[in-house]
């Protein structure tokens, strides 16, 4: 090899690897593992608790309702009065009201098939708080709803929002309308 040959391979590799680091530089923050519209960016309550945890004053709470019928149902009732305009009928973040929010509403509907909803403090977090600790349009419940309340939209959300999604009780054996 030349050393022409050498210093013309050298250069094709050094800009080959400036345009991978602009390209880089350029891609969502992606989290390994999920899918790939969750970004970093996109989803900083749960980039937070992967990287903290669940705040001290939820780490430890459980939720006192049970994943009952009735729970689930009263669930579904605060869902359709607080959430439904901005998460949408099926929990995915597609709401009327929540169109144009930067970041859109996030698609809960997915959430609840993580393990993460299974955190109750981080559910209650999430709703209680809203997105104020992450600047984002996602109102804070704890003075507009009960503590009761929280925790049965909680139990929905864990149940997979059977009743956002249409169903009748006979239908998913969960709720009615």
């Amino acid at each position: 090899m030349t050393l022409r040959s050498f210093g013309t391979l050298l250069g094709v590799g050094a800009l080959a690897l400036s345009a991978g680091t602009a390209i880089a530089a350029q891609s969502p923050r992606l989290i390994p593992g999920i899918q790939r519209w969750a970004e970093i960016d996109r989803i900083p309550r749960h980039h937070f608790v992967a990287t903290k945890g669940v705040p001290e004053p939820y780490r430890a709470l459980r939720n006192p309702l049970p994943a009952t019928d009735t729970t689930i149902a009263r669930g579904a009732v605060v869902y359709a009065a607080n959430c439904l305009s901005c998460h949408g009928q099926a929990g995915k973040g597609d709401g009327a009201a929540g169109r144009g929010s930067t970041p859109s509403p996030f698609d809960i509907a997915w959430l609840s098939e993580m393990k993460i909803s299974r955190i109750d403090g981080f559910m209650y977090w999430s709703i209680a708080e809203g997105g104020r600790p992450f600047s984002s349009a996602m109102p804070a419940f704890d003075t507009s709803l009960t503590k009761d309340e929280i925790w049965a939209v909680t139990r929905f959300i864990q149940a997979g929002l059977p009743c956002a999604q249409g169903a009748s009780r006979a239908e998913s054996g969960r709720c009615a309308r």
